[in-house]
């Protein structure tokens, strides 16, 4: 879930472009933080971001 959506050509009339946690993952691992994901019981996800504090 962390890589760049590529559509099928099934993928007409779908909106947005799949990038949003790629970007979020690259943008918070150049920070020197990370990215976690899990399944929520009963359905969903839960993304947890992690980053280091300055001192």
């Amino acid at each position: 879930i962390f890589e760049p959506f590529r559509r099928g050509e099934s993928g007409a009339g779908v909106s947005g472009f799949g990038l949003g946690l790629a970007i979020a993952k690259r943008a918070i691992e150049a920070n020197g933080g990370s990215l976690q994901a899990r399944n929520r019981e009963g359905g969903g996800l839960c993304v947890e971001i992690f980053l280091p504090c300055k001192k």
